[in-house]
């Protein structure tokens, strides 16, 4: 019998991203979110669509009834870790957040959705994949569509090689 996770998912006060990590991340990537409930099992899920809030959170489209098991999670440990991967460099990075807000999606909240299945698709076609594909993993309709919200804490590469788990800057340095 596996003990309980006791995990602190107070989220600090967002801040925003540094811009490197913003610019990829605006990239045509594959993104995988992750999570685990209190008994420790855990949960993937491939969100749909991500975008930096005003507030300097990061929201996830997701949908069910895939994401069903992570959202599960979620509300027994608000606590995260997304992996966006561009498909033609194989650059990943891992963020990690706390501070999960769950809700459905409002469509009219996710115009830019299509635009990040379009710069995905860029990323995929040189190797034959088409639209179809992208399609059979990205099309869902609205009301299957939910939404998590998280205060980013931290950053790693994941990129295959030597600086593969380093960490990496995750906000901007103040200025002097």
């Amino acid at each position: 019998m596996t003990s309980p996770l006791t995990i602190d998912a107070a989220a600090p006060t967002p801040k925003r991203l540094h811009a490197d990590l913003l610019a990829f991340l605006s990239r045509g990537l594959s993104i995988h979110v992750g999570a685990c409930n209190r008994a420790g099992e855990p949960q993937v899920v491939r969100a749909l669509a991500l975008r930096m809030e005003a507030d300097n959170r990061l929201s996830l489209l997701l949908s069910t009834p895939a994401s069903d098991g992570l959202i599960a999670a979620v509300r027994e440990v608000p606590v995260v870790a997304i992996t966006a991967c561009q498909p033609s460099t194989h650059r990943a990075v891992q963020v990690k957040g706390r501070g999960v807000e769950l809700s459905v999606a409002d469509a009219a909240q996710w115009p830019d959705r299509l635009a990040f299945k379009h710069r995905f698709l860029a990323e995929i076609e040189p190797y034959g994949y088409d639209e179809a594909f992208a399609d059979s993993w990205l099309d869902v309709p609205p009301e299957q569509w939910r939404v998590i919200t998280f205060t980013p804490t931290g950053a790693w590469s994941q990129t295959p090689g030597p600086g593969a788990g380093q960490a990496i800057p995750l906000h901007e340095e103040p200025a002097p």
